[in-house]
């Protein structure tokens, strides 16, 4: 059969309310396990695991780009698990407030949480429109490789600064609102959370061990409303296939599992602004390629 009659039979076969393409449209499960492989790998370094999700899931796997961004909210939620069990005992004080410093965390958490919201919501649904209204993959891979770059210098720039002396001791209010603003601007794809997040505190001359910490401890509540928000924001509908997902966030969980440690090290030893740059440089020229061969 020869393309031109491919394509009669296919759009007779449609007139007829048959898809016969329909059972291969499909999101694959091993797709499903290879975005939550790349979440739990990638969530420790600041280079914006949502933006990798989304440009591995909209180049590599044709995903709709709105359904790519819901499910790089979810994938989250499997390094959320991880961070939850990582720092279990930090959480279990700051629940019961047996110290000081306990509470200083609860208040910073609470304060930071709420602010995120201030932010991330009226993004999520600037997102959301943008997405539902855009049909080109490229526009959006184009968009992330440009948050991506402006990560990059931003983490080049305040990445310089890691001599702070602040602790946990002396995180204010003011810290906590603004943390919590900063963290809700990285919905945007290609804005990395743990990216902005640190660069922030350690601008606020934090030791860079209590930045990255509480960057870690920021994260969970933030990544649990996220999911919870696009739940209800879906019909209370799960993005994709109800199984896939869950082998998705298993995957994510138990690869953060294995790889949290290793990769704070390098973090702390490495500048990821670079890769950042480099990461998004290459996504913007793969868009201008592909445009020019168009």
């Amino acid at each position: 059969m020869s393309m031109e009659e491919f394509i009669i039979f296919y759009i007779v076969a449609l007139y007829q309310g048959i898809d016969i393409l329909a059972p291969f449209q499909s999101i694959d499960i091993v797709v499903y396990a290879l975005l939550g492989l790349l979440q739990g790998i990638v969530e420790w370094l600041p280079i914006s695991s949502e933006g990798q999700t989304m440009l591995l899931a909209i180049n590599a796997f044709n995903i709709n780009p709105s359904l790519a961004f819901s499910l790089s909210i979810w994938a989250h939620l499997g390094t959320a698990g991880s961070v939850l069990i990582r720092f279990f005992r930090d959480w279990l004080d700051m629940l019961t407030g047996k110290t000081e410093e306990s509470k200083i965390l609860r208040k910073f958490i609470i304060i930071a949480t709420l602010c995120t919201a201030i932010t991330a919501i009226p993004l999520y649904f600037l997102i959301g429109e943008f997405l539902e209204n855009s049909i080109f993959g490229d526009i959006v891979s184009l968009i992330i490789g440009i948050f991506l770059v402006i990560t990059g210098i931003l983490l080049t720039i305040t990445l310089e600064k890691l001599q702070g002396s602040r602790t946990k001791d002396d995180i204010t209010d003011k810290d906590s609102i603004l943390a919590g603003l900063v963290q809700g601007v990285a919905i945007l794809p290609g804005i990395s959370r743990s990216g902005v997040t640190n660069s922030y505190l350690l601008s606020r001359d934090y030791k860079a061990e209590t930045a990255l910490y509480l960057s870690f401890l920021m994260s969970l509540p933030a990544i649990i409303a996220a999911a919870g928000f696009d739940f209800i924001q879906s019909d209370f509908q799960i993005p994709g296939d109800i199984t896939g997902v869950i082998i998705m966030i298993g995957v994510a969980f138990i690869v953060g599992l294995v790889t949290m440690e290793i990769l704070i090290r390098i973090a702390q030893k490495i500048s990821f602004g670079y890769f950042c740059i480099a990461f998004g440089a290459v996504a913007i020229i793969l868009v201008i390629i592909g445009l020019a061969i168009i």
